[in-house]
C-alpha cells in the first residue's frame, strides 16, 4: 500500500470504495471476485458515486444492487446500458 513509481496511489479496498467519486471494476470473475462488491461495499459509497461495471455481473451482488436504489443518486454504468 502507498504511492507506486507510476504515481497512483494503492488504498485498502475499504478506503476506495468509501472516497472514490467514481469506481471502475475490470477484473475476472472468480471465486475470489464473485459478489466482491456486496452490500457492505456498497454501504461505504459516496450517496452519489458511480460504480461502472464492465466486468462479470456476478461481481456485484444483485441483491445489494437492486436495494441500493433506494438512494435517489445511486448511479451504476454497466457495460452495455446504464442503470440509475
Amino acid at each position: 500500500l502507498g504511492l507506486r513509481d507510476d504515481h497512483i496511489e494503492v488504498v485498502p479496498f475499504e478506503v476506495l470504495m468509501a472516497s472514490s467519486d467514481f469506481v471502475s471494476v475490470h477484473c475476472p470473475l472468480n471465486a475470489g471476485t464473485t459478489g466482491l462488491v456486496d452490500a457492505d461495499a456498497i454501504a461505504l459509497m459516496k450517496p452519489c458515486a458511480y460504480i461502472i461495471n464492465t466486468a462479470r455481473g456476478a461481481i456485484i451482488d444483485q441483491s445489494a444492487h437492486s436495494a441500493s436504489f433506494v438512494h435517489p443518486c445511486a448511479h451504476w454504468v454497466c457495460a452495455r446500458r446504464c442503470i440509475g
